[in-house]
């Protein structure tokens, strides 16, 4: 994938997680999580844009699923049956689903701050848990979408 400013790394957003050892915990090697990960962000090529996978998440779902929004990447709260969807198109295994959720999840937890809890409390959800983390009492899960470079 090339964007406006060149190469837009679809694992970017996953850098600061320690895929190393959440591969290890499930047994797969770091290079097969990794190329998971990038098989998950090219399902959504064939759609239209990243940006409009949100528009009609945001359309679909009860709750609006977009926490925050960071350069490229789009980090979204989804109702559990998304990410079957996704591990059927990017044709996943049940070991490389549940890693990919965890390096999500550890994405998400790592980038989204009070500031975007706050919008979020803005816009009727709540804002956070007596724990600090952002809450996940309901049935959806963290989702980080990598949009094309010029979407």
């Amino acid at each position: 994938m090339t964007g406006e400013s060149g190469p837009v790394d679809p694992t970017a957003p996953f850098a600061a997680v320690d895929t190393a050892a959440v591969s290890q915990s499930v047994d797969l090697s770091p290079e097969t999580l990794t190329a998971a990960l990038a098989r998950v962000q090219e399902s959504v090529r064939g759609l239209p844009s990243v940006p409009d996978v949100v528009y009609e998440y945001r359309r679909a779902f009860r709750t609006d699923p977009l926490v925050a929004h960071h350069g490229d990447a789009y980090y979204l709260r989804v109702p559990s049956r998304v990410w079957p969807e996704f591990a059927d198109a990017a044709e996943l295994s049940a070991t490389e689903l549940d890693a990919c959720r965890t390096v999500h999840e550890a994405a998400f937890h790592a980038v989204v701050t009070e500031h975007d809890a706050l919008a979020r409390s803005h816009r009727g959800e709540a804002s956070s848990s007596s724990d600090g983390e952002t809450p996940l009492a309901d049935d959806r899960e963290p989702l980080v979408l990598v949009a094309r470079g010029g979407e």
